[in-house]
């Protein structure tokens, strides 16, 4: 074992085999010209089953075993006992979100990430050592241990907006600087998340390329966010086909389109799929890294409430071609 942790990530993370672009695009092609013509949603299902056959390795792919993940995290400014009581109520199958997930067989489980050690996001110091942040991200690898033929992750992270924008910014200054010129955020995140890169910029620039990416978690994110890092290193490793969702996974996809591949290979997100985006700021942060949400823009609700909906949009793309 390496004496630096982040190391051992970066060389498991080079090992990995990655799917091609230019098979994804001969795949989409291939669907584009079997769906109906005149189709509203073709350019989008065309998409889904150029992604979906090219993970199953499938010209008939199928949606019938599916997975939803949380990582549960909390942050400061909420009170952990709410956050409690709805991963109580998940855990249970009584939350709105078990009820969306019955009708299309989405199997539910959300993983506790330490519930009641809040984050502080906006603390000067690192919000977690090394040892720590891979520890999340060997954690989070437990998330597609399940398989299946799509496994949805996202958060239950109540307030992680400001730390998810500031990894993103450290990251991806284009993105960052795109957000800035839209005029979609307001003044006061733009303020916060200028102020943390300032504090913890200098030391950023100081670390090794292929590991400061990791090392921007480690001192802006979540430990949710950690976790799903390994859980898309974790589902890109098996070959799984992964949904996106929320604000903690978009950070951890920006994270591992920042860390180098030593082949130059294509992006590690190529078996991965937004469901959706909880308003324009966050479609720009999908879209910087080349993914379109399935389910475009919708209102700002909790993290994993429109991944029902996305699967259901999925299975409709593969009802279309074998019509």
């Amino acid at each position: 074992m390496n004496d630096n942790p982040f190391k051992d990530f970066t060389d498991v993370f080079n090992k990995i085999s990655l799917l091609t672009k230019a098979a994804r695009c001969d795949a989409t092609a291939y669907y584009a010209e079997l769906l109906p013509e005149g189709l509203e949603s073709s350019v989008t299902y065309a998409a889904i089953l150029g992604w979906l056959s090219q993970m199953q390795d499938s010209k008939s792919p199928k949606v019938e075993d599916v997975h939803l993940c949380m990582i549960a995290s909390s942050y400061e400014a909420l009170d952990v006992s709410d956050i409690k009581k709805r991963f109580q109520a998940l855990s249970c199958g009584s939350d709105p979100l078990n009820h969306l997930c019955v009708p299309d067989g989405l199997g539910l489980r959300v993983l506790d990430m330490a519930l009641e050690l809040p984050h502080f996001a906006g603390a000067p110091e690192p919000v977690s050592s090394e040892a720590a942040t891979m520890a999340g991200i060997a954690f989070g690898m437990e998330a597609t241990a399940s398989g299946g033929d799509i496994v949805a992750l996202c958060d239950m992270a109540p307030n992680n907006y400001t730390a998810a924008l500031s990894v993103i910014a450290a990251v991806s200054p284009a993105c960052w600087q795109k957000l800035i010129e839209s005029e979609l955020l307001d003044a006061n995140s733009i303020v916060l998340v200028d102020d943390l890169l300032r504090k913890h910029g200098c030391y950023l620039e100081h670390i090794a390329k292929d590991q400061r990416p990791l090392e921007a978690v480690r001192r802006l994110g979540g430990r949710e966010m950690a976790a799903l890092c390994g859980a898309i290193v974790a589902g890109a490793s098996q070959s799984i086909a992964l949904l996106l969702d929320g604000w903690s996974a978009l950070a951890a996809a920006h994270v591992l389109v920042a860390l180098p591949r030593d082949d130059n290979a294509d992006s590690i997100l190529m078996h991965s799929m937004a469901a959706s985006s909880c308003n324009e700021a966050q479609q720009i942060c999908w879209r910087s890294i080349g993914m379109e949400p399935i389910m475009g823009i919708n209102q700002e609700i909790q993290s994993g409430l429109y991944v029902p909906a996305a699967v259901r949009a999925i299975k409709e793309a593969i009802c279309e071609v074998q019509r």
